[in-house]
């Protein structure tokens, strides 16, 4: 396919109409050329012609004059070059008209005004191809070179046919093209059928309808073509898309159609997970990850109803950006050396077109990969961890389980400055009974390992979406520029090709430019004239299980048909009861989600992200958002903000850190009633950041799963302190604190945990101090916190981890192991670390229920806090053996196409970003935008002779993420 390449990017508000006569006959043709000259005018007049080769090559300007109300009429030979196939109108006070004429014989002269119309997309209508043919001339307006396609459609729209014109029409040549006639044609002939001709760039077109040249009598007549789409697509050095001009359906089926041109194949891998349709590609492993997603999913009808009641804007931008994805399907199925290499090598025939249902349900499937919530399955874990306690330790268990799933730390760190205002809005225990029917242990672990069995599945090949992310905004108050700067660093995973892509739309009322993923209409983190954003996961409560009663399955319910590939097609009875979907029927759980339903406003919201010209209208959008994530926000007039989306419910007083209907009767609630958003703007601090950390500190954790309870010790706490360290920063600085996180890692996916235990080890290594014992000390004192051997300078290319975290991270695990497993069996590091902390800090706000640092099991162990940490010392350095520890254990990572079983690249390991965006916000926008993600723009690969050949633009991103360092991006000018 042609990439269209340009400078980084002049962009205009619309197209630049030239006017022009698109076709002038050859010389010998059957037809010949006279051009008519009018002057309207009551004086002279000077005309001037540009002609032009069809090869867009310019032949020299010809000029004159015509008197006043005068008409010219000459051969087009006698007045242009003789190799003169189009030329262009330079004046505006002189008309011109073509008159073709057949060239031996008789015949009457078709009289085809100029063009003055330019247009990327237009639509006409077939003559009887029996008695006439029907043709067209096409000159390339644009500035670049540019494919050029015809399609035929049915009278719904349906494809039909397509057919390659050309794949290289560079500026200011012409094609001609023949559509059908007596002689044959690549289309067959349909009733009510009808063509539209496209090309990436703005095309002049002559459309005429003829006898066939030695026809009895030569007859021509001008068809009509109507322009049905003004969007112009460029592509920059890194095949990055720009598109500008038409209204809002232009833009965003031009943008389906370039997401489709780069990752059709992985949109359409997310559409099958959506819709529950992998078994049809990938067979009967699948069947159960199909069966899930119909369980969870919504029903066609449904589907088809959200789509309906979609605001009209928002209908236009699904209803456009699945129109483009069909047309460059329909071009892959016509063309079969478009047909992307993993199609190929499913040995699939034909891409399926893409349905408005497809795109919501891809959409509701995606929000739920960035929301922590996992179908409530914490709260199974919950209550299979009590009821472990309740029946080991019987008379503590109720404090243990306390300590584990403490609802409340005013210590950890908050993405809103401020103290705690309360530690919890609940009665634990309240109508507490811990005897049940059931091993729920082996309940929740069927849920939970059916999640993840059928995790790995997506992942294996690559449909799986991950979602985690950093981000931070400071004030002008707080830089060097003055001007405020904020930092989006997405962390979705490194599939092949990358999730994310970037593009910029400039047409149909919008200007945005940012990072989407494909068969998602819009931009999810971005930035305008006006204001720029951010997103990372946000963690709000935003859904319960339920256990219900059997009668509870008397409720709607459903037949979804499974296709499975080389078996017989499966029939899933999909139930549900009042709360919602059920997960499982031992005992009978629903899931209740205020999120559903909700999920599908997102189409609605990308745009008023994109429109909102206030701080206010941006926060104004978020409000019924379906899905959990922190934003940060800064615009033109200075603002900074933060908002956290997701729909908490307002639940009554109650235990809800279990499923209801479990351990008591089970508390009612309407999820369509919502708490206030937490939002904070213009804080006194002069900025806000986080790693998924809190939004406020009065908010309870979330009970999805114990990596949610939020204690003191957080990776976030990297960029907190990093903000807090000086008053001003400067872009760069602003920037590459993300080297710096990248260079940290941890159990808990990054940041520094030894910063926490630092004081209580160094205590405890102090009251019973030798040689060995200090030297580790020493070594830890001495380190600067990178897990890279040389820190943060030598993280792209070190190769060596740093000593000293070797010997920390072994450390704080065995403390860990010590404390805990002698009562839990297992550990569980994120969260046993946030309650060893508690258990380390006198002054804590939750101290210890029970004594985690004795054990009851063997009374030979250390049964204290400072010969727990002395032995696991010890224990340490006694694995590691003699330095270096760290030699060769830098992993990289790897870039693995598991479809066409291949490695493409590999990178230094960090704890990156999959996309990273910095933008520093002026008075009248931004003043500086970099951006980056992994490999490339492209995703598309062909097979040739069984080897995968990439397009050019596959792997032209790693320059800058393998050196994690963002390249500029073109500015609002």
């Amino acid at each position: 396919m042609v990439r269209c390449a340009l400078p980084f990017l002049l962009c205009i508000s619309g197209f630049a109409q030239t006017r022009m006569i698109p076709h002038v006959t050859r010389s010998g043709a059957g037809f010949k050329t006279d051009i008519i000259l009018e002057n309207q005018t009551v004086s002279t007049q000077t005309y001037s012609l540009t002609a032009y080769a069809e090869t867009g090559a310019s032949l020299g300007t010809v000029t004159g004059e015509i008197k006043a109300s005068q008409v010219l009429s000459m051969a087009a030979n006698d007045l242009l070059p003789a190799t003169t196939s189009h030329f262009t109108i330079d004046n505006d006070t002189v008309f011109v008209s073509a008159a073709y004429t057949n060239a031996q014989g008789p015949g009457s002269p078709a009289h085809v005004p100029e063009s003055g119309q330019s247009a990327t997309r237009f639509r006409f209508f077939s003559g009887d191809w029996s008695q006439i043919f029907d043709g067209f001339a096409l000159v390339n307006t644009g500035t670049t070179a540019s494919e050029v396609w015809v399609t035929q459609r049915d009278g719904d729209g349906n494809h039909l046919q397509s057919v390659q014109v050309t794949g290289d029409l560079t500026p200011m040549a012409k094609v001609l093209y023949v559509v059908g006639g007596p002689a044959g044609s690549a289309f067959t002939p349909v009733s009510g059928s009808y063509f539209e001709v496209y090309a990436q760039q703005p095309l002049a077109i002559t459309l005429l309808r003829g006898t066939v040249p030695g026809a009895a009598v030569g007859l021509l007549w001008a068809n009509q073509a109507h322009a049905i789409s003004q969007a112009e697509t460029k592509r920059d050095g890194l095949g990055v898309f720009f598109i500008q001009n038409g209204n809002l359906y232009d833009v965003f089926e031009a943008m389906g159609y370039n997401v489709a041109q780069d990752r059709l194949f992985q949109a359409d891998l997310f559409r099958h997970s959506a819709r529950g349709r992998l078994a049809e590609w990938f067979g009967q492993d699948y069947l159960d990850q199909d069966v899930f997603s119909r369980q969870t999913g919504y029903t066609e009808e449904e589907l088809s109803d959200a789509f309906e009641s979609l605001t009209p804007d928002a209908k236009t931008v699904v209803q456009a950006y699945v129109d483009g994805l069909n047309r460059q399907i329909s071009e892959v199925n016509s063309t079969p050396s478009l047909m992307p290499a993993e199609y190929v090598g499913l040995e699939l025939e034909a891409v399926d077109p893409w349905t408005a249902e497809d795109c919501l349900a891809w959409v509701a499937t995606l929000q739920r990969s960035f929301d922590p919530s996992d179908y409530a399955q914490g709260q199974a874990k919950n209550a299979a961890l009590f009821q472990t306690l309740n029946a080991a330790f019987p008379a503590t268990a109720m404090g243990m389980f306390e300590d584990m799933r403490f609802i409340n730390d005013p210590d950890a760190p908050t993405m809103i400055p401020g103290p705690a205002q309360k530690t919890t809005n609940h009665r634990a225990f309240q109508n507490f009974q811990a005897d049940v029917p059931w091993d729920l242990t082996r309940w929740s672990n069927r849920m939970s390992q059916r999640i993840e069995h059928n995790r790995n599945l997506l992942k294996a090949i690559n449909a799986y979406t991950k979602m985690g992310s950093y981000a931070w905004v400071l004030s002008g108050d707080h830089t060097v520029s003055g001007n405020p700067i904020l930092y989006s660093g997405p962390q979705m995973g490194f599939t092949v090709p990358s999730i994310c892509l970037e593009g910029s739309i400039r047409g149909g009322g919008l200007e945005i430019s940012g990072m989407s993923v494909p068969g998602i209409p819009g931009m999810i983190v971005g930035r305008t004239p006006h204001h720029a954003w951010s997103m990372q996961v946000g963690h709000a409560h935003s859904a319960d299980l339920y256990i219900e009663s059997p009668d509870s399955l008397g409720g709607p319910h459903h037949v979804e048909t499974v296709q499975v590939r080389d078996g017989a097609d499966v029939q899933v009875e999909v139930f549900r009861s009042s709360h919602g979907p059920i997960l499982d029927m031992e005992p009978i759980t629903a899931w209740q989600s205020a999120h559903w339903g909700v999920e599908f406003n997102a189409m609605d919201t990308y745009l008023r992200l994109a429109r909102a010209q206030s701080m206010e209208a941006f926060g104004d959008a978020l409000v019924n958002l379906g899905v959990s994530q922190h934003f940060c926000y800064t615009d033109r007039d200075g603002n900074i903000a933060y908002w956290m989306s997701g729909h908490r419910p307002v639940r009554p007083e109650g235990e809800f850190r279990f499923p209801q209907g479990l351990f008591a009767p089970a508390l009612e609630y309407d999820p369509t009633v919502i708490e206030p958003l937490p939002h904070a703007a213009n804080p006194d601090q002069g900025y806000f950041g986080g790693w998924n950390n809190k939004a406020r500190a009065d908010i309870d954790n979330s009970p999805f799963s114990s990596a949610f309870n939020y204690g003191p010790a957080h990776r976030a706490q990297v960029i907190l302190d990093f903000l807090a360290s000086k008053p001003k920063f400067s872009f760069e600085e602003v920037r590459d604190l993300a080297i710096d996180i990248a260079a940290t890692d941890s159990f808990g996916g990054g940041g520094n945990p030894w910063t926490f235990v630092a004081e209580a080890f160094q205590a405890a290594v102090a009251s019973d101090s030798n040689p060995t014992r200090q030297a580790a000390i020493n070594l830890l004192n001495a380190w600067d916190g990178h897990f890279i051997d040389g820190g943060s300078a030598n993280w792209v290319s070190g190769t060596d981890r740093a000593d000293a975290w070797m010997l920390q991270d072994l450390w704080i695990r065995k403390v860990l192991q010590a404390t805990f497993v002698d009562e839990l069996g297992k550990l569980d590091e994120i969260v046993q670390f946030q309650v060893l902390l508690h258990g380390l800090d006198s002054a804590s706000p939750l101290p210890w229920h029970y004594n985690w640092f004795s054990n009851g099991l063997d009374a030979t162990e250390p049964q204290t806090q400072n010969t727990i940490i002395l032995k696991a010392l010890d224990d340490a350095l006694n694995e590691l053996g003699m330095q270096p520890w760290g030699r060769d254990k830098r992993d990289v990572i790897d870039f693995v196409h598991p479809l066409l079983n291949f490695s493409i690249w590999k990178t230094p390991f960090g704890s990156r970003s999959t996309y990273a965006q910095v933008v520093e916000m002026g008075t009248n926008g931004p003043v500086r935008i970099q951006s980056m993600f992994p490999l490339g723009s492209s995703g598309f690969a062909t097979l040739q002779n069984g080897i995968p050949v990439l397009d050019e633009h596959y792997l032209d991103m790693t320059t800058f993420f393998d050196s994690f360092v963002p390249r500029n991006f073109p500015l609002f000018d």
